[in-house]
């Protein structure tokens, strides 16, 4: 379950005497848990999104130093 990332959720136990008031209790559970994990998510992808512009950017300096480098022993 956790290897696969992904979120998973069991409806065990519920109240018999007030199964109404558990599953409520339940389902705001999971919308928080819910919201948690798309919070994460997000932080996740911004942060591949900053590590792929800073590698671009690494990569264009390097390119450019190759390119002077070249240049210069021609």
């Amino acid at each position: 379950m956790e290897a696969s990332g992904t979120p998973y959720f069991a409806f065990k136990d519920i109240d018999e005497n007030r199964p109404v008031g558990s599953i409520r209790l339940r389902l705001e559970t999971i919308d928080y848990a819910l919201k948690r994990y798309r919070e994460e998510q997000v932080r996740n992808r911004q942060a591949l999104e900053q590590i792929e512009r800073r590698m671009l950017e690494y990569e264009g300096r390097l390119r450019v130093r190759l390119a002077r480098a070249s240049a210069g022993g021609v």
